[in-house]
């Protein structure tokens, strides 16, 4: 049984347990859903950041790691892993919710991607 403190037993009860999640969501989740969309000549793209699995692995089975939002912390774990991966392409829907919908100006957008435009 898992107790509220901190004790070894615990720590190793919800290391197995995330453990297991991370497994299943790469190997019988995105493998899979990749492997689908190949066999089918399509490239995949998937926003891992938030997911309980290992970011870095789950970016790096799709073929267009992509991030959401204006956070650049978040678009560099994007960026980062299609770095280490290899990948040529990132993507980042850094526009969808600026403001309620249909309230949001070209200069918002302007300004939400001028976040992303940097020298490389």
């Amino acid at each position: 049984m898992l107790s509220k403190s901190n004790d070894e037993r615990s720590a190793r009860v919800v290391y197995d347990y995330r453990s297991v999640i991370d497994e299943l969501l790469l190997e019988n989740f995105t493998r899979e859903w990749k492997k689908w969309a190949g066999n089918k000549g399509k490239m995949l793209r998937n926003q891992s950041h938030g997911s309980p699995a290992n970011t870095l692995d789950l970016y790096g089975v799709v073929d267009i790691p992509e991030t959401e939002g204006n956070d650049v912390l978040r678009f560099k774990f994007a960026t980062s892993a299609a770095n280490v991966m290899g990948k040529p392409l990132v993507s980042s829907e850094s526009a969808t919710w600026l403001n309620e919908h249909f309230l949001s100006s070209w200069g918002d957008v302007k300004k939400a991607l001028d976040l992303f435009s940097w020298e490389v």
